[in-house]
């Protein structure tokens, strides 16, 4: 028969057994705290990064109206264009306030309102055309009302453009359309170019560390479409990638015309 052990080894046992618990856990939470800091550093820099393209185009347009030999006929589009790019950083700068705001992995906030979803993706589409001149785009010639956030969508077309522009062929025209299905609105975006793997197509909107991204190849992606994820999925949608040599890559997206409420909702970001 096993003898009980003595109170003095007992008490050290079970100090050395909560010793190891006590190291376990701390470990476990430097390692977690270490991976939502990397994702807030990394959604940070992906919000300050939107901020620059609008900006360019604000500037841009404002120097031409300022030039004397600008068309008179073109002077309102400028100014339009001056503002509507202003409004759309301003709008990127508040998310990122937002994201300031908030503890690190919470997410970003999302801004539901009433509004035309064609032309929050024609604003979107047009500005993208300043960047890349190849890109074809078509929508609806009437409103598709809905509630939705329009610097989300925005920004869900410009990840896309970009990821587009990257990884097609390059001088390949990049085409965008949307249509509307029933109570849904059905967004796409291809591009020409190497087909992406389909063992790999599963992890393309998974979130990929910074430091990872360093030391991969084209072939890695980034928070823009961890990002185009997030957002859709926030708008209770949906969104797939079909890609093969003959038609290129496609993202397909749809988005419920109303299936939110007007107002704010924080949205998760799962590492």
């Amino acid at each position: 028969m096993v003898q009980d052990m003595d109170l003095p080894n007992r008490t050290n046992c079970i100090e050395a057994v909560n010793t190891v618990v006590d190291l376990n856990i701390m470990g476990a939470v430097e390692e977690f705290t270490h991976a939502l800091d990397e994702v807030q550093s990394t959604l940070l820099g992906t919000l300050a990064h939107d901020i620059r393209s609008p900006l360019t185009v604000a500037t841009t347009a404002l120097h031409l109206l300022s030039d004397e030999n600008t068309p008179k006929s073109e002077l309102k589009p400028m100014q339009d264009m001056a503002i509507h790019s202003l409004q759309r950083a301003t709008n990127l700068l508040g998310g990122l306030l937002d994201t300031l705001a908030i503890e690190a992995g919470d997410g970003v906030m999302m801004h539901f309102e009433p509004g035309d979803y064609v032309k929050t993706f024609s604003m979107a589409c047009r500005d993208a055309t300043q960047i890349y001149d190849r890109i074809e785009y078509e929508a609806p010639e009437e409103p598709l009302e809905g509630v939705f956030d329009p610097s989300a969508l925005s920004r869900i077309i410009d990840n896309l453009v970009s990821n587009a522009i990257r990884y097609g062929a390059m001088g390949k025209r990049i085409r965008l359309t949307m249509r509307q299905d029933g109570d849904s609105v059905l967004l796409s975006v291809n591009n020409l170019g190497d087909p992406i793997p389909e063992e790999k197509q599963e992890q393309i909107f998974e979130f990929v560390s910074s430091d990872f991204q360093s030391t991969q190849s084209k072939n890695s992606w980034s928070m823009g479409l961890t990002f185009v994820k997030l957002a859709v999925e926030a708008h209770e949608g949906e969104v797939g990638i079909e890609s093969d040599e003959k038609e290129g890559t496609t993202f397909r997206i749809r988005l419920p015309l109303k299936a939110k409420e007007p107002g704010k909702e924080r949205t998760q970001l799962l590492v």
